[in-house]
């Protein structure tokens, strides 16, 4: 047992200063409109050593700090407080950006066309648990593929 435990050790010893090496040079932005979401999904990610870049907390905002930035990953929100949703925001974020987006909703079926217009890394389903959100940043960060169908995380 205590074989495994230290295999085990190794393989995400590795992987982690892998990880860390990468963490200095990643920025997220994280959209979110509600204050207790986005708090928790910005302790989450630096307790993950991921760098929050900015927290907006309407459409208007995600597009300016996406400017400013220039972040490596935004973590979307698609029903916002605002005028636009985050749909509209990836949309335009993505006339000047190539920034991967991982977008969060508490419903998918209702904006599956809408987002399907958009260049997404993936798409999950509130509640999050920090397993998805780590499953979902390490695809998106480590391998830096665009996940064209992601309807089936």
């Amino acid at each position: 047992m205590a074989l495994l435990y230290t295999i085990r050790d190794n393989i995400h010893g590795n992987f982690n200063q892998e990880r860390e090496s990468m963490d200095h040079q990643l920025g997220i932005v994280v959209v979110e409109d509600d204050y207790i979401q986005s708090y928790t999904l910005k302790v989450l990610l630096e307790s993950l050593n991921y760098k929050v870049l900015g927290v907006a907390d309407s459409a208007t905002k995600a597009i300016e700090m996406a400017e400013e930035l220039n972040p490596d990953l935004i973590l979307m929100d698609i029903i916002l407080n605002d005028q636009m949703d985050g749909i509209d925001a990836a949309i335009k974020i993505q006339e000047s950006s190539d920034v991967q987006i991982i977008f969060i909703t508490g419903t998918n079926e209702f904006y599956r066309k809408r987002v399907d217009k958009t260049r997404f890394s993936t798409f999950l389903t509130k509640p999050l648990t920090k397993h998805v959100l780590v499953q979902a940043l390490e695809e998106c960060l480590v391998t830096g593929e665009i996940n064209q169908a992601p309807w089936e995380v």
